[in-house]
């Protein structure tokens, strides 16, 4: 939720939402073959979002009106998911990641300088 928030107040062309969305999108231009794989004909992408308890006939929908409490962002993965994800937190504060990243290159510099 905060990335979209984040989007909402600072126009951005893409951004990147979770670790796992970070891995799909190094991973895609490399062999979009194995994601199609892993996602589609594997069905991990449909499977981690379904249960198996079944729903029952009474159960409220929202095919002709918003259901009335059902108004929140969490669902039934909740407690599956992360709240505090470093991955979103970097993307949504662009300052601390190019710092991070200026961090990581001048420390591998110097590890490089002190290897020589």
């Amino acid at each position: 939720m905060d990335a979209i928030l984040y989007a909402t107040c600072h126009p951005t062309r893409n951004i990147i939402a979770g670790g796992t969305r970070r891995a799909i999108d190094l991973i895609q231009p490399l062999s979009p073959q194995l994601m199609d794989t892993l996602l589609v004909q594997a069905g991990a992408g449909f499977k981690l979002q379904k249960t198996s308890e079944p729903k029952s006939e009474d159960a409220p929908d929202n095919l002709f009106e918003p259901i009335s409490g059902f108004d929140r962002v969490e669902g039934d993965f909740s407690k599956q998911s992360r709240a505090n994800n470093y991955s979103t937190w970097l993307e949504t504060h662009p300052t601390a990641k190019w710092g991070a990243i200026a961090v990581t290159v001048l420390g591998a510099f110097g590890l490089a300088l002190l290897a020589v």
